[in-house]
């Protein structure tokens, strides 16, 4: 006996489904070539999934003459819109996109990939200011890149700049030290504290020197040929530096030795290098974000795997940095660890915390702060 066929439940089409249909047929009969409608809601936007069903709904049709796309969306992905564009153009000499409301953002970036946009009384396109996947873009929960946008990159330089002009990194390391108990005095320059610290004879020193590398942030490669650079000192080492030491390990280390090589021996640097010079900041800032997140991801690992069985004990802590809701980072001796903690507003100030959560699984670690009782 056949089994019973399985009935396929169909999803309740939008209430206004008949009189859409009827006017979409109605502009079919008035425009050119094959007709498709890419409209997304006020929750929806440009996203990966419509590129696979648009290519479904062109590999059936085949290639066309013209094809015109009626588009309404408030934007996405910018990526997106590039594969629809190159998909379309796949299939289509000749690409006509109608425009009658909203064409905002990443929708606009697709509208710009056509031969002709036509716009009515209420149409609108808006600058193009997608959310891509870049060296600046910070991580999520997976350690995996968030997309942001150029305004929101702008704004994060605008910030460094800021920072780098002012002394507050400098404030802040000495706030990690104190929280560490490494000894800096008043009238000691912060390169020559560097001097005394010795990663190797204790954890809280190896803790101070990566965190200070943290908070002077925004190092990066400089080429030149000639000139010196204007700010050649690199803040978190107090001094000028260049890589040339391990040139089998690290790319800008080939480059910097061949050159240096090049001074010694007062001979012309070899043409390869002086072309390459230019490409290499932006080689090493790429591989240093990489470096950097695997880095990140292995301490934060072993940070939860150590503290794991010490979640509810309750320790000493100095707030190194505040962040927003009452939330910041606090600093502890023993273990010498650094991490995120609840109920926190005065900077520098010292707090007893407890350890709330440590889980290797999500490379997370959470202190909350404890008031005493009355």
């Amino acid at each position: 006996m056949a089994s019973k066929r399985r009935r396929v439940r169909l999803k309740t089409p939008p209430l206004l489904l008949d009189k859409t249909q009827s006017v979409l047929r109605r502009i079919r009969a008035r425009v050119e070539g094959s007709f498709l409608t890419y409209w997304t809601s006020t929750s929806g936007s440009v996203c990966d999934n419509d590129v696979m069903a648009m290519h479904d709904i062109l590999r059936d049709r085949g290639e066309q003459k013209t094809i015109t796309l009626f588009l309404k969306s408030d934007g996405g992905s910018g990526m997106t819109s590039l594969r629809m564009v190159h998909l379309l153009r796949r299939y289509t000499k000749r690409l006509v996109v109608l425009a009658p409301l909203n064409c905002a953002s990443a929708a606009t970036m697709l509208a710009l990939g056509a031969d002709a946009i036509a716009m009515g009384p209420l149409s609108y396109l808006t600058a193009v200011d997608t959310s891509l996947e870049h060296d600046l873009s910070p991580l999520d929960h997976t350690n995996q890149l968030v997309a942001v946008s150029n305004d929101e990159v702008d704004r994060v330089i605008r910030l460094w700049k800021e920072a780098a002009s002012s002394p507050e990194p400098a404030r802040a390391v000495r706030r990690v030290a104190k929280a560490l108990h490494v000894e800096w005095p008043d009238d000691m320059r912060y390169g020559d504290l560097l001097h005394t610290v010795d990663a190797q004879r204790s954890t809280t020193e190896a803790v101070f020197l990566q965190e200070a590398a943290v908070l002077f942030r925004g190092a990066s490669y400089t080429a030149f040929d000639g000139e010196v650079p204007r700010e050649p000192v690199h803040a978190a080492i107090a001094a000028t530096y260049a890589h040339c030491t391990a040139p089998l390990r690290r790319l800008v280390d080939r480059y910097a030795l061949e050159t240096c090589l090049a001074l010694c021996e007062e001979r012309p640097v070899p043409g390869w290098v002086l072309e390459a010079l230019p490409s290499l900041p932006g080689v090493m800032a790429s591989a240093a974000d990489r470096h950097n997140r695997l880095e990140r991801t292995v301490i934060d690992a072993v940070e939860a795997a150590v503290l794991a069985p010490s979640v509810g004990q309750v320790s000493d802590a100095l707030v190194i940095d505040l962040w927003k809701r009452g939330r910041g980072e606090v600093a502890l001796r023993d273990p010498a660890v650094i991490g995120p903690c609840d109920d926190v507003q005065e900077l520098a100030a010292e707090v007893r915390v407890r350890l709330e959560e440590a889980d290797v699984s999500t490379r997370t670690i959470r202190f909350s702060r404890v008031r005493p009782t009355v």
